[in-house]
Formats: C-alpha cells, structure tokens, sequence
C-alpha cells in the first residue's frame, strides 16, 4: 500500500515508454490511473457514473453546478478563476451519455500536484447555490430560459441533433440509462434543486469516481495529494453500468420542435466490448460502413437524401451504438431506408469487406485515436477520453491505453475480409434484432419550441454571482518553461534538420519548409494555391496510411528578410518512409488544371471567411502589413491583392508549375521532423535522408540564380478603412516604438489588460468582443484591437485615452501576478507534440536560440508596477505614431473613415 492506496495492476505502454498503474483509495474505494511520463502538459481527469435518470438532465444541471463554486470557494466560477488564478491550460467539464467527466490542464509537476485538492473540493462539496441552479433552468414561474434549458432547447430543436438521443432512449427503453442526459426541457424547468442535492449525495461520492494524471507526474507526491484531498469517509467501489435488455425490431417516427429538414436512420446496440480489440474493430467497422466519404452505407444511403455528419458510432453509454442516417426523408420512404441499409449489411456479413477498405479504416481509426483532442488538454485528455469508454462498464482501463495491442490484433483480422471481422458484422450488426430505425421530423418553427407560445421570452436575469478577479490557488509556480529536447544537423544532401523529441503518442511530424526568397512580390499571392494543391495530392495518394497535410507561413531570420511556406505532415509512426517517399514525389511533381482549379477554389473560400465572420483578422493583417516582412507576407497572401489576384484572374496549371520550379530550383529547403522518445532517432534519420535526397535532386532545376524579389514591408497608412460586407465591426491600432522599447514584462501589462480592465470596459460600452492588447517583444509592437462598430468612435477615444490611465494605474501584487500567469501562457509553446513542435521549428527558422523562450519567461516574473508605466508611456503617442485600421461596410465606410479621422485630430493633448 502506498499512501492510503492499494495497486490493483500496471502495464507497460510501448508509445510512451511508460508504466501504467491503476490503484484504488483503500478508505473510500476511489480509483486512480496514472500514467507518469515526460510530457510537460500534465492532465488530470475525473470521471464519475451518472445514470440520466430519465430526462430530467440533473447530470447535466450538476455538471455546471460542480463548477461554479464549492464550500471552500463558494460565489465562484471554476473554470474562469483556474484559467485566469492559475496556471491550468485547460479546465472544463462534459455530459456523456450515462458519465459526467471533469479535467484541467497545466505545465510541470508542481502545478498538476496544486490542481489536485482544488479539483476534489469542486466534486464532493459543491456548493448547489439555489441561485446559480436558477440561472441553469429558469425562475420556477417558468417565465424564462435558464442556461442549460436555452442550450437542450438547441438540440430538441434539431432534428440532426435529436435523432441520435432519440434513437438511444429507443434502443434503452425500460433502462435505467435510457433518459437524455441532458435533459429535456420541459422537465428541467420542472426540476427542484433539491433533486440535484439527492443525486449528488448518491452519485458524487470517491467510490464513483476515476482519477486520471498524466504528464510529467509526481506519482508519490500525486497519491499523498489525493489521498489527504478525499478524506476518510468510507465506501466500497460502485457498481459498474450493465448493458440494456435485448428488444426486438422497433420501428419509431418521432418529431423535433423546430428545424427544416427530416433525419432517417437504422440504429443498433452492441452488445458490451469490454475488451479493447472489440471496441478498436467496432471503430473500424463504422469506419468502413458509415464514414460519410468513403463509407459502404453511407454511398448507398447518398441517393436516397442528403449525408449525415453525425458520428457512426457512440461508445459513451452502457450499451455501444452504431447507426447510420440520411437527411431530407419523407415518412413514406423510410421501409426504403431500412431495406437498403439491412440489404448491405446482410450482404458485407455474407461476403466480408475487401481487405483493403479494412485496413484503410484500421489506419484511419487510429491516427484519430492518437491525435489530442481540440480545444486543449493535451494527449492527456484524449487518453482519458479513451480510458471512460471502458472503465465505467467493467472494462479494464489499461487495456484501452495499449493501442498498439489491440490495433496489432484488429489488423491481423482485417488480413483475412472472411473472418473474424465478417463474423462481427453478422453477430454484432446483421443478425442483431436489437435495432430501432427512426425518422425524426422537423417541428413548427413558427412556434415557441416547448410552450407553444410566440417566441418572445423574458430573458433571466445576469449572474448574481459577485464579479471580482479570481483568486490564486495552491502553491503554483510560474516560471515553467524548458526547452524542447532537439536536435540540429544536416543531411547526406545538405539539407539543415531539426529533430524534436516529444511524446508524439506513436505519430511521426515531418515538416518541409521552403524559402521564398527569390519570388517575385505578384507571385506571392499564389503560393497558397501550390500549397493547397500539394497538402490535397499527399492526403490522396497517402489515403490509405490516414496521413494528413496542411500549409502555413512562417518568417525567416529577420535580417535576412526571408519567410517559409511550410508543410506540415503527420502519419502513424510504422508509416513515416512511406509517407516521406510520397512528399518527395508529390512536392516537386507537376500539378494538374483540376488539382489548381480544387485549389484556387479553396484559397478563395478561405479569403472570403477573412472578410466576412474573421474579419478581425483581416483588420489584424493591415495593422502589421508595414511592421516587418511576416507582417507583409500576410499581406501579400491575404489582404486585397491576393483576393483580387485570385478572383479576376485564376492561375493556372503553368504558373503554379513556375513557382514550384523557382522556389525549390534554389534548393533552400529545410526538414523538420518530430517523433517520440530517442529510440526512433535512427528512424528518423533515415526518414531525413531519404526526403532530403529526393527534394535536393531538384535544386538545379532553375538556372541562373533567380533575381531578388525586393518585396517588404511599406509604410502603411497612418488611418485606413476596410470595406467589406462582414457581420461583425472591427477597430483596431498598433504601435510600433524604437527597437528594444518593448519587452517582455510588457507583455505581462498587456495581459493585465485583456483579461481584466480593458475587457471590462469595452464590453460596458457595448463592444460586441472584449478588449484585446497585445505587447510582442518579438517584432516589438503594441497593439489593441476589438471587435466593436467603429462607427461609434467612443472605442477609438478609450484607445486614446488608455495610455495616461495606465500611467495612473496603480497595480497591486495579485494584479501583477495574474498578469505575469496570463503572459507565461502565451510565451510558452502550447502542450501537445505537434504545437511545441511547430513552435521550435518557428524558432529555429527564425533564428532564435533554444533558450529563448526560457529567457524571456525569466523577465516576465520580474514584472512590477514600472512596466505598467511605461506601456502607458508609450501608449500616450498613440495619437501622433499609431496605425489605426478599421472595417466597416461599404455604404458606411467613407462617414466611417471621417468620423475617425476627427477624433485622431482631436484627440486631446495628453493623448498626444
């Protein structure tokens, strides 16, 4: 036993080089899974059983309930006050279908060791305010919408939404787990917040609880932390959730409140995979059968409507579903759905899928599995996301971490499209009558969703919670920061390469960056499309390796005035030759009409986002257009130019051939490449030298040396207008002071700013996005932005009248921490190998020493109350040396333009 826990077993995981254990609390029967390893993005998760009980969606109610202040930080947002009071990357909370789980995020051991007790409070003592739990569901007169009543309103309001909870509570009639976890909402309205307390008292206990730590973990301090955090309280582990009865055939047609268009579908409940090559082969099979672009069913189920895009497959619940719908079905057409979809499966249990298509979806599924999570929280999250598809229903945890076992095992069935894998359609699929098939209508849109009323609702009141900055918690530190273990050398064909080792999680990264030195100004804008059409012919001819590609931009040296068109690549780690022998062919081979017209289409589609809903970033790329030449590149890829260039005149197959040939006839190409752990050093090596060899082949390709481009930054206008006919308003200025004049502790002040006061006092002037500053050390630039109707020129007289209030300012320690913690998060690479890869490759383009990023995280500690006078003392020349950019639509732009340019001749002499 080590502090208060028992180990119950442990596995080795090759990706990782990483011992697995899984303990339980001794005192209160809670189980821990750690997984101690060197990534730097420490995780920690919770999860917890939580039938729906019904559709009540209490475990939806007490998910936000848990996070919005506990018995020892009551009146308090949980996730806010970690994002802007610690040093956490990460924190949020999720309804599954019968589970409710809970993670943060954060760097290093000391502060993943802080989050632990602070986690454990919000769980087991929250504090289930009366008042928060009104917010969530509405008065009790009924005459609003609470939060989580407003956003299931959402989901029964759709039909595309709606059908799979549907077909679920079919499927589980009679169930405990039958219910919508989220809640109907007509019945949460009805719901008390005594019922919550109930639930929580029973459900919310240690002995219903998975802990789950990865990253660089302290396992001693780890279990000590969690052991002193869950009390003596005794219990005796939960029951884990059993699976449904089986029902025979159901047919179902039900209706949502609103929506346009019709969902039909067939459905199934396996039968429980508790074993980890099960739920990989039933991953596989939807894969094969239902992926909406390449899937069996879903091109047969294409002439019959328009595709869906919900998920195939959902292995959150006590029993796994697997279904396939169409849109756009009328009533009367649904047998037609239903025979299709049983004629294919019958004949795929009688003949089998060829073993190509199984083995595309075995590379496929996995690379999925393998890659983080969007929206933060490193690998550890992802892997947590796994470990509560087994743990909650009997599973064993560890099981579903060895990936590569149970893929070894799901890949030698595939070998063989007449076995085993044919043996799961007909058992799991064909022959299983525990199907419902269900067409979901659309509603009276015209009506209120749920009262039948005119949709005219009274809103519920603000947040009665006290506003004020979120405290500190534990005993962080903020001054984290390493390097990313590399290693720089040069190919046989004297191609420079940067190899990072990071817990890639059996992926392999390998970037290709190509100078644009050399290229004329005009061609610029068509880079992007050469780009694209190669991003688009790796992932094809490397479809079946799941491989995937895309481009971006990144600057040289600045003294060099170069930049780079990058392509990013990643694939399964077994498949990193493969896929480097296709970069090498792809890379300087030609590019058909069709593949530069699918191209120039997308590039076009992109840039047309830019000026419409993205607008600020548009505003963002003509502030920095006159900065530096990344600042320019921008401009020349982006801003109006490259949207005339590409909408009047379409390039075609020759002149993308001719940048291809210029920019890799000079033969500046640089290799980057990121794997895990130092025993794929020789792999990756080897994988180097061989794309090295093919692209340098090509350096001669051109002759003579190309002439300078003479492109870079220019000085832009001192006040411009951008017309476009965007939903949103930007205003926005940058600055630009004497090299050297901004430094990091800057950025501390900037982040005071955007997280507190400058938020706050755009929005109560009706700014439509908070405040935004932003000091960058870097290129040496202050700039502000918000997403505000500039026509309303009080936002530019605050960005005027910032600077001598800030020199007025007189922060106190805890606003200067809060600003240090909040820049720390910026300068430091996010945590997931493939973003700290791409950040050491910008360094190391750039020309940047390793340590850099240590240095300057180093200043940011030191910050005090003099830097916040001296970003104001800079900020008071903004009258006389900013660069102000503006959007407004075209009727409106010229009065725009007018009314701002007054207020910059106006502006009052201590703005000056």
């Amino acid at each position: 036993m080590e502090h208060g826990f028992s180990l119950l077993r442990s596995a080795h995981l090759s990706d990782d080089g990483a011992t697995a254990s899984l303990f339980r609390h001794v005192v209160t029967g809670a189980d821990v899974l750690v997984i101690p390893c060197g990534d730097e993005e420490c995780f920690l998760g919770a999860g917890l059983r939580t039938p729906p009980d019904q559709d009540l969606g209490i475990p939806h109610v007490l998910e936000h309930l848990v996070l919005a202040g506990s018995q020892a930080f009551p009146d308090l947002d949980l996730v806010g006050a970690l994002l802007f009071g610690s040093p956490a990357t990460f924190a949020n909370g999720a309804t599954r279908p019968d589970t409710t789980v809970y993670g943060v995020a954060a760097r290093g051991q000391r502060n993943h060791l802080a989050l632990i007790p602070i986690l454990v409070e919000a769980l087991y003592r929250p504090q289930l305010s009366a008042t928060v739990f009104e917010e969530l569901v509405g008065p009790p007169d009924g005459t609003g919408a609470g939060v989580v009543v407003s956003e299931m309103t959402g989901v029964f309001g759709s039909p595309d939404h709606l059908h799979p909870l549907e077909a679920r509570r079919q499927l589980l009639a009679g169930h405990p787990c039958s219910g919508v976890s989220g809640g109907d909402p007509d019945r949460l309205r009805k719901l008390a917040v005594g019922d919550v307390r109930a639930y929580h008292r029973v459900h919310y206990v240690p002995s219903n609880t998975l802990f789950f730590l990865y990253g660089d973990v302290d396992v001693t301090g780890a279990l000590s932390a969690l052991d002193a955090a869950l009390g003596d309280a005794p219990g005796s582990p939960a029951a884990a959730h059993t699976g449904p009865p089986v029902r025979g055939p159901v047919r179902a047609v039900t209706r949502a409140v609103a929506g346009s268009t019709s969902v039909a579908g067939v459905n199934w409940a396996l039968p429980p995979l508790t074993d980890a090559a099960n739920r990989f082969a039933a991953r596989v099979l939807a894969h094969a059968l239902a992926d909406p672009a390449c899937g069996l069913l879903s091109a047969r189920l294409a002439a019959l409507g328009s595709p869906s895009n919900r998920p195939a497959l959902e292995l959150h619940g006590c029993a796994p579903v697997f279904g396939v719908a169409v849109g756009d079905v009328t009533e009367d057409r649904l047998d037609t759905v239903e025979r299709t979809v049983t004629e294919v499966v019958a004949r795929v249990a009688d003949e089998g899928l060829p073993a190509g298509d199984l083995t595309r979806a075995c590379n496929r599924v996995e690379m999925a599995l393998r890659q983080p999570r969007a929206g933060g929280g490193g690998a550890g999250r992802a892997l947590f996301d796994r470990v509560m598809t087994a743990w909650p229903y009997g599973g064993d945890p560890l099981a579903e971490l060895r990936l590569d076992e149970a893929s070894a095992r799901v890949r030698a069935w595939c070998e063989d499209p007449g076995g085993h894998m044919r043996h799961l359609v007909r058992t799991w699929i064909s022959e299983n009558d525990h199907r419902v098939t269900l067409l979901t209508l659309p509603g009276d849109t015209s009506r209120d969703l749920h009262t039948g009323k005119d949709q005219r609702r009274k809103k519920v009141s603000g947040s009665t919670r006290r506003k004020r900055r979120p405290p500190f918690f534990g005993d962080f530190t903020l001054d984290h920061a390493s390097e990313v273990p590399q290693e720089v050398g040069m190919t046989a064909a004297g191609v420079p390469v940067q190899h990072c080792v990071l817990p890639t999680h059996g992926l392999v990264h390998i970037d290709v960056a190509v100078s644009l030195a050399g290229l004329p100004a005009e061609l610029i804008a068509l880079v992007p499309v050469w780009a694209r059409a190669v991003s688009r012919a790796v992932e094809n001819e490397a479809a079946d390796l799941g491989a995937r590609a895309r481009h971006s931009f990144l600057p040289g040296r600045p003294r060099d005035g170069d930049a780079y068109v990058v392509l990013h690549t990643q694939c399964l780690r077994q498949h990193a030759e493969m896929l480097a022998v296709i970069l090498g062919r792809v890379i300087p081979g030609s590019v058909s009409a069709a593949e530069v017209k699918t191209a120039t289409e997308a590039q076009r589609a992109f840039l047309r986002g830019l000026r419409g809903p993205r607008i600020h970033r548009l505003v963002d790329t003509r502030l920095f257009s006159g900065i530096d030449v990344e600042g320019w590149l921008d401009e020349l890829v982006t801003g109006k130019s490259a949207w005339d260039r590409l909408t009047s005149a379409p390039p075609d197959a020759a002149q993308i051939a001719e940048i291809r040939g210029r920019i890799l006839g000079r033969g500046r190409v640089f290799l980057g490449l990121t794997t895990s752990w130092e025993e794929e050093t020789d792999q990756a090596r080897a994988t180097a030298e061989h794309l090295a060899g093919q692209l340098a082949g090509h350096r001669t390709e051109l002759v003579p040396e190309p002439p300078a481009s003479g492109w870079g930054p220019a000085e832009p206008s001192r006040l411009e207008v951008l017309e476009a006919p965007a939903p949103l308003h930007t205003v926005g200025c940058v600055l630009h002071p004497p090299r050297g004049t901004v430094t990091p502790e800057h950025q501390a002040v900037a982040s005071h700013l955007t997280g507190g006061w400058l938020m706050e006092h755009v929005r109560e002037r009706g700014g439509a996005y908070a405040g935004l500053m932003d000091a960058d050390d870097l290129r040496g630039t202050l700039r502000l932005l918000s997403l505000r109707d500039p026509r309303d020129a009080g936002t530019l007289r605050d960005f005027l009248r910032l600077g001598t209030e800030l020199v007025a300012l007189r922060p106190s320690k805890e606003d200067i921490r809060h600003a240090v913690l909040g820049a720390v998060k910026q300068i430091v690479p996010a945590g997931t190998a493939a973003e700290r890869g791409l950040a050491a490759r910008r360094e190391w383009l750039a020309g940047r020493p390793a340590t850099d990023i240590a240095r300057r995280v180093e200043r940011l500690v030191h910050t005090g109350p003099e830097h916040f006078t001296e970003v104001g003392v800079q900020l008071e020349r903004l009258a006389d040396q900013g660069t102000f950019v503006a959007h407004a639509a075209p009727d409106d732009a010229a009065e725009t333009e007018d009314r701002l340019r007054r207020v910059l001749e106006s502006a009052p002499e201590a703005a000056r």
